[in-house]
């Protein structure tokens, strides 16, 4: 069996599906499978094949105009490279793992390239939940309006989801990483059941057990002083990431608690958020993006993690912090109500839909930090349950089998 993933250069490749394929790499290096990682729009500057003790990493750069034009292209040309690379017995299995949803012909032009090719499809992320920041309301109300009397973006999204659907039935098997994206496609793609499954995302145990005596000196490496209490964002700069609202919060906090301080690691564009934060900039920190090992620093120093996601299709950063006992204070939304039962292994705050957008309200949300920042036995018993979460639930083990199950089945 020969299973060929795709990857492309991207902010989504670097933080949640570069984590995900990491783990189902490491996944398929425990069965006897051909690997290949096809990494297009590659910064290299000509096709280039290299081969380590997991997979064969196929680089595949992008040349040309960008427009849209020269990207479907593009795309389409890969499967004719990918012919001249990968040699394959006739009676051999060939699965195409895809993870990305903006070309069906992709899928089209992979039938015509490797006739007897399976193509599965893993639902990450969709275009329409970052624009309308997961509203499915007005997703519903932007299907069921006449075309004349959509605007731009309508239209712009209404063009995105058909790629989606065009795609979506085009592929043999469908895998969603949470339940919800699940439910909202069963209305939507006009598919078989048997199709579709669910495969929660995992990652590798990372956990170190620190002494208080190590956490002090570890803060001591970053000058965090000891009384401090450290409220760790991690993900990128984005306004779907819900950073508006959680600096807002944040100050609010500050007026009963000026031992918090706010610490944000991720890559984007800070000076947009640093417009809420005037008033109170020296307590927060924003980090920009680290190597994982010093990532992994951050995680066992923090007092507690905080993912205020108007949107999250399942969150990977969330079973980070679960992993390393952080106790968590995240929405309900997406994939994130998926894995956190309020009250016993985090708290959850809502997110509001109205006419005035999509918003969290920040007293609750400054609440709710308070709550827990007070309260030395809640973080304590949300941090340990978070973890005993994680193990049971996104320790990769089920993960390992089902996909192995798909990957046989398909």
């Amino acid at each position: 069996m020969k299973i060929i993933i795709f990857n492309k250069t991207s902010r989504a490749a670097q933080y949640g599906i570069g984590t995900y394929i990491d783990m189902l790499t490491d996944t398929l290096s425990t069965l006897h499978v051909d690997i290949f990682l096809i990494n297009a729009f590659s910064s290299y500057k000509e096709v280039c094949v290299n081969k380590d003790k997991k997979y064969t990493c196929v680089e595949i750069p992008f040349i040309g105009p960008e427009n849209e034009t020269s990207k479907i292209r593009y795309i389409n040309n890969i499967p004719f490279i990918l012919k001249e690379l990968i040699s394959y017995k006739h009676d051999e299995k060939i699965i195409f793992h895809l993870n990305f949803m903006d070309n069906p012909t992709l899928v089209t032009c992979l039938r015509n390239v490797f006739s007897n090719c399976k193509i599965l499809l893993v639902v990450h992320y969709t275009h329409w939940s970052f624009e309308l920041l997961g509203n499915i309301h007005r997703l519903n109300n932007i299907i069921n309006k006449p075309t004349r009397k959509r605007s731009s973006l309508e239209k712009e999204i209404i063009y995105s989801l058909k790629k989606e659907v065009s795609l979506m039935n085009k592929v043999d098997r469908i895998v969603y990483v949470a339940q919800h994206t699940t439910t909202i496609y069963s209305q939507i793609v006009k598919s078989h059941n048997f199709k579709h499954q669910v495969v929660h995302n995992a990652i590798k145990d990372e956990y170190i057990e620190l002494k208080i005596s190590d956490k002090v000196q570890l803060r001591k490496q970053y000058f965090i002083s000891d009384d401090e209490q450290i409220i760790l964002f991690v993900g990128r700069l984005d306004k779907v990431k819900g950073l508006e609202f959680l600096i807002k919060a944040f100050a609010i906090a500050l007026k009963y608690n000026e031992k918090l301080h706010l610490l944000c690691i991720g890559d984007g564009d800070f000076t947009e958020w640093m417009q809420y934060a005037k008033q109170i900039c020296t307590k927060i920190s924003f980090i920009g993006k680290l190597q994982r090992n010093e990532l992994m620093n951050f995680y066992r120093m923090a007092d507690m993690g905080i993912i205020p996601s108007l949107h999250e299709e399942f969150g990977l950063v969330t079973l980070e912090m679960m992993m390393n006992k952080l106790p968590l204070i995240v929405t309900d939304q997406g994939g994130l109500t998926e894995i956190i039962c309020h009250g016993e292994n985090g708290l959850k705050v809502p997110v509001i839909y109205d006419d005035n957008g999509t918003y969290i309200d920040p007293n609750k949300l400054a609440n709710t930090i308070l709550d827990l920042a007070q309260n030395k036995d809640l973080r304590h018993k949300l941090g340990t349950n978070a973890r005993l979460t994680y193990l049971s639930q996104y320790a990769g083990k089920d993960f390992s089998h089902r996909m192995e199950y798909i990957y046989n089945t398909i």
